[in-house]
């Protein structure tokens, strides 16, 4: 039995931890005001992180390339 509960324990530590990166998840997505068109508000998040990290790659190497 103790088996059993040990078993029940982790999944209960598991279960709560995906709840928590639920509610992240789901904080995230909701900064989303407008999605686009045929996108779901995953999409269009991932979409604008993807934006986001290229403009800061991009203006990373422009600042390598043009140090002041």
């Amino acid at each position: 039995m103790t088996g059993d509960n040990e078993t029940i324990l982790r999944l209960m530590i598991e279960n709560t931890r995906l709840q928590e990166k639920s509610v992240l998840l789901d904080r995230l997505l909701f900064e989303v005001q407008q999605k686009f068109p045929d996108e779901t508000r995953f999409d269009t998040a991932l979409r604008y992180i993807r934006q986001a990290e290229e403009r800061a790659r991009e203006g990373s190497v422009a600042q390598q390339e043009n140090p002041k």
